[in-house]
């Protein structure tokens, strides 16, 4: 009996004592773990391959760990990279567009974006032509609906933009606001996530008047804490946060919401905080913080 006693005391000494080694990875590999489970359920989605909870438990509940570090080799970057390549190819064979695409100041626009893209053009309140991708616009359009029957009222203000239409509001936004205000706030021309059809810019209509300037739709915080409530429900993000300029490289910008389509990873997003750079592991290489005000 003794003996055991020993025993169980010896094994608890050198669990507490012996170094678990960390790993590689800069958070302890929460972030690269997220990143390269997100790629393999894609890609068995694609493939039709099925999978259930117990496949990916910490995926399915959201509850990623330290130990997570032990589940991915030193050669994290080359599997990402071969999982990337794997996704386009499927993508491209399907003629479908990734609904994750990475569009920022270090990422272009996919070339042959455009040629599989679907979009709806509508009519907004102030009679703007708005042109979104056909999913987007079917999503937003239940999301405003929801609003409504809770007294919030929202109207697009834009979404899909070419470079032609990015560089003059580039233009008139340093004519308007200066330059470092447009540094801050507006993508440069060919690297904007407006040209995928999948970002929208929202308006409020508060009490019957179009409220769409930028410095006035700041002034309505719980309008806008209730509506970011609802995006995931949709299929939406919030995209520019509060305090991750340095990822994103812009302002925060609450009217500023992304179509991702899934509703699960919509909310895991939304739910922990997160960047869509740092939900797909593809942090900037360098810091990309807007000029100070």
């Amino acid at each position: 009996m003794k003996k055991k006693i020993w025993t169980v005391i010896l094994v608890v000494i050198l669990f507490l004592v012996v170094p678990i080694p960390a790993g590689p990875y800069k958070d302890g590999g929460t972030k690269e773990y997220k990143a390269m489970t997100y790629r393999v359920i894609k890609w068995n989605k694609l493939l039709n391959i099925q999978y259930t909870d117990l496949d990916f438990p910490e995926f399915q509940h959201g509850c990623f760990h330290k130990t997570s570090v032990y589940w991915f080799p030193d050669n994290f970057e080359s599997q990402r990279k071969l999982y990337d390549s794997e996704i386009k190819t499927i993508l491209d064979r399907e003629g479908y567009i990734d609904y994750f695409v990475l569009v920022n100041k270090e990422n272009k626009l996919p070339d042959d974006w455009e040629d599989k893209l679907e979009t709806v053009t509508i009519k907004n309140y102030l009679g703007d032509d708005v042109e979104v991708e056909k999913r987007a616009y079917e999503a937003y359009s239940m999301l405003k609906e929801d609003l409504a029957s809770e007294g919030i009222f929202v109207e697009l203000d834009s979404a899909r933009r070419s470079v032609a239409a990015q560089q003059r509001i580039w233009d008139d936004f340093t004519v308007k606001y200066g330059e470092e205000y447009t540094k801050r706030y507006v993508a440069v021309p060919g690297y904007s996530e407006h040209h995928t059809g999948l970002a929208l810019d929202l308006y409020l209509v508060i009490d019957g008047a179009d409220v769409y300037e930028n410095e006035d739709m700041v002034e309505y915080p719980e309008i806008w804490a209730k509506i970011h409530e609802k995006l995931a429900d949709y299929g939406f993000i919030l995209r520019y946060l509060d305090g991750k300029e340095s990822i994103t490289g812009y302002g925060y910008e609450p009217w500023h919401i992304r179509y991702v389509r899934s509703k699960d990873a919509a909310r895991f997003i939304m739910d922990h905080g997160d960047t869509l750079e740092e939900y797909l592991g593809r942090l900037p290489e360098t810091d990309v913080a807007p000029p100070e005000e």
